[in-house]
């Protein structure tokens, strides 16, 4: 997530990337659904809770360590706009759908195509691929072929 700083309310990448000038035009819709996969996702984070667009598993704490990375991939997507804490998703009115696999050291190809395909059958419009992920397998890029043909954006991290 975006801190604070003297380069704008919600920092300086936010301020350079013009997502404020955006925001007159669109802070995303209830209707865009974000799927994060990763080896979880904080879903009882505050900025984030209003945006989960499901239960939670039984069991799932949402909140151990694992979950750093995910958490941070959804509250640059969407997290609610915070001035407080100096915090904005980019497209704070859309739906997070935080999809569980791997275990952020071994994070398999066959559980990411699985992943994949579990966010196109939930009703994601874009999937996130973690920079941790690896998705040069060819199960993997048949999962994302799945996606594209039912017109699901596919974005992959950098590391």
């Amino acid at each position: 997530m975006h801190a604070a700083g003297a380069d704008g309310r919600f920092g300086r990448a936010f301020e350079s990337l013009g997502v404020e000038r955006a925001w007159t035009r669109t802070r995303g819709d209830p209707g865009v659904v974000i799927a994060i996969l990763s080896a979880g996702v904080q879903y009882r984070h505050p900025l984030l809770l209003p945006n989960i667009n499901r239960e939670p598993r039984p069991g799932d704490t949402g909140d151990t360590a694992l979950h750093a990375e995910g958490t941070a991939a959804a509250g640059i997507a969407a997290a609610c706009a915070s001035e407080a804490d100096g915090i904005a998703g980019i497209a704070p009115n859309a739906r997070l759908l935080p999809v569980r696999f791997g275990d952020a050291g071994d994070a398999l190809a066959a559980d990411l195509a699985r992943a994949v395909e579990h966010a196109v059958e939930s009703g994601a419009s874009i999937i996130h691929i973690p920079a941790s992920a690896d998705p040069g397998t060819t199960a993997v890029a048949r999962a994302i072929q799945y996606a594209a043909a039912r017109n699901v954006l596919v974005v992959c991290a950098a590391s």
